[in-house]
């Protein structure tokens, strides 16, 4: 492979590396895990539903958490969002 290329993946692997240390892992996974409610339910053509779904999910589990985190609620949402508007692109 051309070693620009190489050089120019290295770079973003550790802009997204520092990404994930500034924001905090847990709330990458909340965002994954957002994001992969909507996918299940849009595989079945009701990605509305399943944003609804996630935006219920996030909430009761910052609900019923004995630390809650609005950060937490907001990365996973957003990540529904971003897949229910991922799933009108393709």
């Amino acid at each position: 492979m051309n070693n620009r290329f190489m050089n120019g993946l290295k770079m973003l692997m550790r802009k997204f590396n520092a990404f994930i240390e500034k924001t905090g892992m847990d709330k990458v996974a909340h965002f994954c895990a957002g994001g992969m409610i909507v996918a299940l339910f849009a595989c079945y053509g009701t990605g509305i539903v399943g944003f609804f779904v996630n935006v219920g999910v996030m909430w009761l589990r910052e609900y019923l958490s004995d630390a809650p985190d609005e950060k937490d609620m907001a990365y996973g949402i957003l990540g529904g969002l971003c897949a229910f508007v991922l799933t009108f692109l393709s």
